[in-house]
């Protein structure tokens, strides 16, 4: 198994019809203290990569990297597309529930 990088943003996370939809923003984690994501909202791109078609290895592996580096997510609001950064810290935890929930 390969080693997960221990920086990230702090979120929890399930796959979506869309991509992957936010279920809990980590007290004190880099997508909190952004203010940019909130719960419920769907990401359906990081890094340039687009996150419907990926397993949640990949996404990880995205969400993922070196501390202090941006993690550049478009986030899905009101039909429209929107570019966000946070940065990547270490010492948050990643969590996912493996199952799609089934909302669009």
């Amino acid at each position: 198994m390969p080693k997960i990088p221990s920086a990230g943003i702090g979120v929890r996370f399930r796959k979506s019809t869309q991509g992957i939809r936010i279920l809990t923003i980590m007290p004190g984690g880099p997508a909190e203290t952004s203010g940019l994501l909130q719960v419920d909202d769907v990401v359906t791109e990081i890094d340039g990569m687009k996150t419907k078609p990926l397993g949640i290895s990949a996404i990880i592996g995205l969400l993922c990297g070196p501390e202090g580096s941006d993690c550049k997510l478009i986030k899905l609001e009101a039909g429209t597309e929107t570019p966000i950064t946070v940065t990547r810290s270490s010492g948050v935890e990643i969590a996912i529930i493996p199952a799609t929930d089934g909302k669009q």
